[in-house]
């Protein structure tokens, strides 16, 4: 009949078939100290380290720790066959004081008890722990590629918008603005064909209201003189030179500055009333007290300017009068800029397509209200087919507007050319973009040495819990042979021990 016990009463059941003392604690006590000093003398051996590297040496180790001495030192006996090693007397002293009331075996199922409930399990759990730990980092370095990857993608859209690689953006950025007249013509060249008809079809029905002069006139002269300069939109004529404004730069300015570039490039000279600017001179003038001052005509008679009577003639027959900025022939500023390119010429050709488009949509309305109650409400003569010629011209002026408007490139390299603040700020969410990258590459780094770092403190736990299991499984071995020979050689069997474990 075998013999089972508990784990957890193993030590109350030697109590109770008198195995060991009640006292048995005091006695291993005595013992701990004896194998404390013990220990501070030993060999330089690799089975007694492998054998004390235990964290609880137990009876079953002293007897293998002297048996590993036997053989290494029994150069030490003396002619009667004695050993004289004293690290063999003191670990026979030890083995005889645990076998004094069998105190070893309550120590030995204490142990056992203590490594199947709580080491092992312990050591179990920060395996499960650091594993968990190491499937997180694997998990974040996996989204943290996929946001190197969004980014890249992100960021090539950005450049595609603008027609350029990214490798350095402002400096193809500032390539790719010579290309705009070519988008604008090409754009003119597309609305061309589309916009005609409408045009006159709505300067027609609108000169009945005011004068065809001011009927769509920016849009008109886009369309018939192409995308030139202001100054030909405003003074007719072509300018001898164009000075276009220093905008763009290679080297980053500071935003403040460039934002008083652009207020001081959006004032319109056009708009100032010169008339009450001399008015308020004059009120300012007139409200000065210049005291009693006299100007004697003597004075100015015995001035001596150096030209004779002839002489003056001949200079101011050559002095040529100019109006500022127009009659010189100097387009400047604003004026330099293309009629698509100046803001407020810009913004008039928006308004006048905007308009047309909206007289698109009513005429769609009146010709579809006309055609469901069989009466002409306008005295024009349509086809069948005209609603859909209106609604389609309708959808093709939208598209314009979006071309010129929307996200696209020719909308970029507008912003591109006319604002440095605004390609200082593309450059910077570029390069951004490049930095986040940056930043995120070298967190995968981390990533990967911090999990080199757990999987190394994975692999030793483990290697702890499977050494540690070994050795239990030894020690229950043990114990169950040592109570087996007790009874006869009955079969032994500690339930609930180590093989719970696996």
């Amino acid at each position: 009949m075998d013999i089972d016990i508990q784990l957890k009463k193993m030590t109350s059941w030697m109590l109770s078939r008198r195995i060991c003392g009640k006292n048995w604690h005091d006695d291993v006590g005595t013992v701990r100290e004896k194998i404390a000093n013990a220990i501070q003398d030993m060999p330089e051996h690799p089975a007694i380290k492998d054998i004390l590297s235990a964290s609880n040496i137990n009876y079953y180790n002293c007897k293998a720790v002297l048996e590993v001495l036997l053989e290494t030192e029994k150069d030490s006996k003396n002619v009667f066959g004695m050993y004289t090693s004293t690290r063999i007397s003191d670990w026979r002293q030890v083995i005889s004081l645990y076998e004094k009331d069998n105190c070893y075996l309550p120590e030995a199922s204490n142990y056992l008890c203590q490594a199947v409930i709580y080491e092992i399990p312990s050591l179990k759990k920060h395996v499960v722990k650091q594993e968990k730990y190491i499937k997180e980092l694997d998990k974040l370095e996996e989204s943290t590629h996929r946001r190197i990857a969004e980014l890249h993608s992100l960021r090539k859209v950005d450049c595609s918008r603008l027609g350029i690689d990214g490798t350095e953006p402002k400096k193809e950025i500032f390539e790719i603005v010579n290309s705009l007249p070519e988008l604008y013509d090409q754009w003119i060249n597309r609305a061309k064909p589309k916009l005609a008809s409408f045009m006159s079809k709505y300067i027609s029905a609108a000169s009945i209201h005011r004068s065809t002069d001011s009927c769509l006139p920016t849009l008109s002269f886009l369309m018939s003189r192409g995308n030139v300069t202001a100054y030909e939109y405003i003074f007719g004529d072509a300018p001898l030179k164009i000075e276009e404004p220093m905008l763009l730069s290679l080297e980053s300015e500071d935003t403040a500055n460039d934002q008083d570039q652009e207020i001081c490039l959006d004032l319109d000279l056009d708009d100032l009333n010169l008339d009450a600017v001399k008015a308020v001179e004059d009120d300012t003038l007139e409200d000065i007290d210049w005291g009693d001052l006299v100007v004697e005509e003597s004075d100015t008679a015995e001035i001596d300017w150096g030209v004779s009577s002839g002489e003056a003639d001949d200079l101011s027959a050559q002095i040529v009068l100019e109006d500022s900025g127009t009659a010189g022939g100097v387009a400047t500023g604003n004026e330099a800029f293309s009629v698509l390119d100046n803001k407020r010429l810009r913004n008039l050709v928006l308004d006048e397509l905007n308009e047309l488009a909206v007289f698109c949509k009513t005429r769609c309305v009146e010709l579809s209200s006309a055609s469901q109650e069989n009466s002409f409400i306008l005295n024009d003569n349509f086809g069948d087919g005209e609603i859909d010629d209106w609604r389609s011209a309708h959808s093709d002026i939208y598209e314009l507007i979006e071309s010129l408007t929307g996200p696209g490139q020719l909308h970029l390299l507008h912003q591109v050319k006319t604002s440095s603040t605004f390609v200082n700020r593309l450059v910077k969410e570029l390069q951004h973009k490049l930095n986040m990258v940056g930043r995120l590459e070298a967190k995968i780094e981390g990533i990967k040495e911090k999990r080199i770092l757990l999987t190394k403190e994975a692999q030793q736990l483990q290697n702890s819990c499977t050494r540690v299991m070994e050795k239990t499984k030894i020690l229950q071995e043990q114990i169950e042979r040592d109570i087996s020979a007790r009874y006869s050689n009955r079969r032994c069997n500690i339930l609930g021990g180590v093989q719970s474990l696996t």
